[in-house]
């Protein structure tokens, strides 16, 4: 476990998800302190973003 503050680009987890809908679950650990998460999604090796790409917190019906 780590103990750090959230901060953008800390770690950068290359993953190719599928066309369509995908469930992202990220595990969030607390040591006591405020917690927090970054999450984006680009093209690969890069910093920019996928277009057309939708992020919602609320599970697909």
């Amino acid at each position: 476990p780590i103990s750090r503050p959230a901060s953008a680009d800390d770690d950068i987890v290359p993953v190719t998800l599928p066309k369509g809908t995908s469930q992202v679950l990220l595990k969030i650990g607390q040591t006591g302190r405020d917690w927090g998460f970054y999450f984006r999604i680009t093209e690969p090796n890069s910093t920019t973003p996928v277009s057309g790409a939708e992020i919602s917190i609320d599970p697909p019906k």
